[in-house]
């Protein structure tokens, strides 16, 4: 996950996702690359290791769906983490006790959602 995290980082990359060996990177902004990932390629999607600068809700929806095993993000919705914990709960994306947040309460998105900070070392969203 930390090579994950420095190629999404060092790259300037929106969004990078690890299945087996293969590492893909994604620059488009909001969830136009994951959808279109999870739209024609799902296969890939199934046990991958994916960082996104910023998780919000239809994002987690793609991610729960496509069977994402593990998340890292900076920032990410309250909207969007309550979908990972329960979309956790079906689908194995994580359990309560190893998803770690932090609240960011300068931040807000334009619905008015708050959005939560994850720290760069707990910030490791996973199946366990």
């Amino acid at each position: 996950m930390d090579e994950l995290i420095r190629l999404l980082n060092e790259g300037n990359y929106s969004c990078v996702v690890r299945q087996g060996e293969e590492t893909r990177t994604f620059s488009r902004r909001g969830v136009a690359d994951l959808y279109d990932l999870y739209a024609t390629d799902r296969a890939f999607l199934k046990g991958a290791w994916l960082g996104d600068k910023v998780i919000g809700k239809g994002a987690a929806a793609l991610m729960v769906l496509g069977g994402v095993s593990r998340v890292w993000t900076r920032v990410v919705s309250t909207p969007a983490l309550a979908l990972l914990r329960k979309g956790g709960g079906r689908s194995g994306l994580c359990r309560r006790s190893a998803l770690h947040h932090q609240p960011h309460p300068h931040r807000t998105v334009s619905a008015g959602n708050p959005l939560r900070r994850v720290g760069q070392s707990r910030g490791t969203l996973s199946r366990d």
